[in-house]
C-alpha cells in the first residue's frame, strides 16, 4: 500500500482520495459508483491490474475510502466462466 502511493499513476491531481489498496484484499465500492466509473476494465484475468484501475477511477469521484471489517459483498464469476472450475481452482 505504501509503495503504491509513490507511483506517479496513483498521484494524479484528479484523485480526491489517497491511494489505499492492499493487494490480496478485495476492494468493494457502492454499485452506483461502480457504474458511474465504468465498471471493471475488460482485460485478461491474469493481467492483475483491474482492482488498481477501478480504485483509481473511484478516487476521481470520491474522497472517501474506508475499511469495513465485516462487509457483505457479491462476487463476479468472470474468471470461473472464462477458465472453468478446474483451471480456476488450480490457479
Amino acid at each position: 500500500m505504501v509503495y503504491g502511493r509513490f507511483r506517479a499513476a496513483h498521484r494524479d491531481p484528479r484523485h480526491r482520495a489517497p491511494y489505499g489498496l492492499c493487494h490480496g484484499h478485495d476492494p468493494g465500492i457502492p454499485a452506483d459508483l461502480y457504474v458511474r466509473r465504468g465498471g471493471t476494465v475488460r482485460e485478461p484475468p491474469e493481467a492483475g491490474s483491474q482492482d488498481v484501475v477501478l480504485l483509481n477511477r473511484a478516487r476521481e469521484r470520491s474522497a472517501r475510502i474506508v475499511r469495513v471489517e465485516h462487509p457483505v459483498v457479491g462476487n463476479g464469476l468472470r474468471r470461473l466462466r472464462s477458465w472453468g472450475a478446474r483451471r480456476t481452482l488450480l490457479r
